[in-house]
C-alpha cells in the first residue's frame, strides 16, 4: 500500500481525481447551478439568480483568498458585478493543526494518558 501510494503522481493522478470526486459531491442533489473551479472573476457568471462558487480544492482559506474572494465579488473582468450578491464561495477550510501536531497526537493514541484523558472527555491537548 505504501509503495503505491509513494508511486502516485500528484499532478496527473491524485488532484485530477481530488476535482472530480468534489465535483461528483456538488453535483448531487444540487438545487444551485455551481460554477467550478474558476481560474478568474471573468469565468464566473454575473446574473441576479444565487450560485455557489467551488473553488479548486488545492485553495485554502487564507487571507490571500479571502482578498480575491472580495475583489472577485467586487468586479468581473475589469468591470463592477451588478450581482455581487448572488454569489456564494466554498473553499477548503485550513486545518487547525499542522502535521506535525498532528502524528504526535496519533502516536500518543496508544498510551494510558490518552485513554485516561479520552476516558474524562478531554483529549484536547
Amino acid at each position: 500500500m505504501n509503495d503505491r501510494r509513494a508511486a502516485l503522481d500528484d499532478e496527473t493522478e491524485v488532484r485530477p481525481r481530488l476535482r472530480h470526486l468534489v465535483l461528483e459531491e456538488f453535483r448531487r442533489g444540487a438545487i444551485l447551478p455551481v460554477e467550478r473551479f474558476p481560474e478568474s472573476s471573468d469565468t464566473i457568471s454575473d446574473a441576479p439568480r444565487l450560485r455557489l462558487v467551488a473553488m479548486a480544492p488545492e485553495v485554502e482559506w487564507s487571507d490571500s483568498a479571502r482578498a480575491q474572494v472580495a475583489e472577485w465579488v467586487r468586479s468581473r473582468g475589469g468591470q463592477p458585478r451588478q450581482h455581487p450578491g448572488a454569489l456564494i464561495f466554498c473553499l477548503k477550510r485550513r486545518p487547525r493543526r499542522s502535521p506535525t501536531a498532528l502524528k504526535s497526537s496519533i502516536s500518543e493514541l496508544g498510551t494510558p494518558a490518552a485513554a485516561r484523558r479520552c476516558a474524562r472527555g478531554s483529549w484536547r491537548r
